[in-house]
């Protein structure tokens, strides 16, 4: 799982779009509109994350 924030000012969104393309699979791409850097917890990370893992077990 690659998560990455539309508004993050330290590492382009395109940088983690670029990562997810050349990851094996299985694999996953969440952007988070308006998260920066390190907010992504508070931004809907977590949802993300438990639903993820469901679909593991």
């Amino acid at each position: 799982m690659i998560v990455h924030g539309t508004a993050d000012s330290i590492i382009p969104v395109e940088h983690g779009k670029r990562l997810f393309e050349r990851a094996g699979d299985p694999k996953q791409l969440l952007i988070v509109e308006g998260a920066g850097h390190g907010d992504l917890w508070r931004n809907g990370l977590w949802p993300a994350v438990l639903e993820a893992w469901k679909r593991t077990r």
